[in-house]
């Protein structure tokens, strides 16, 4: 009910209106849900307010590897790779490092820079084990 009272305020105001508005609990909630409901752009929306309002909360490293993804699902490459990097480069402890470091692989890949891309997916796959096997895939897929 919180989340639906929230996302309504989000389409009745610009989102910079409602940042701030609830607690950053609340507000990531509401980012990841427009991230299941697949609506990318509010999903960066609400993932920027998130940053801006609570650039130290413990979820920031999340928030920011759920607006790298917002973007890599919208081919923003760049800015993906930008937000993936930050993270490992940031938050190298934080929970979405290693799927950070993998996706940045990624939207090399998406920008074109196959080279750079292999690399950093093969290093991520040695670094972090429990994603060695999509590391391993997706090596393969863009023909490492």
């Amino acid at each position: 009910e919180k989340l639906r009272l929230l996302a309504e305020r989000i389409k009745s105001h610009s989102s910079a209106a409602v940042a701030g508005s609830g607690s950053a609990r609340d507000q990531f909630d509401l980012g990841v849900g427009f991230m299941q409901r697949r609506n990318y752009d509010q999903a960066e929306a609400t993932f920027r307010d998130f940053l801006r309002s609570y650039p130290n909360d413990a979820k920031a490293p999340e928030a920011r590897y759920w607006l790298g993804e917002s973007l890599y699902q919208r081919r923003k490459y760049t800015d993906a790779a930008d937000s993936f990097f930050t993270i490992y480069k940031e938050a190298p402890q934080s929970s979405k490092a290693p799927e950070s470091m993998l996706k940045l692989g990624m939207s090399l890949n998406g920008m074109g820079k196959k080279e750079e891309a292999c690399a950093t997916i093969a290093e991520a796959g040695r670094k972090y084990a429990r994603i060695k096997a999509q590391s391993d895939r997706e090596l393969k897929r863009i023909s490492c």
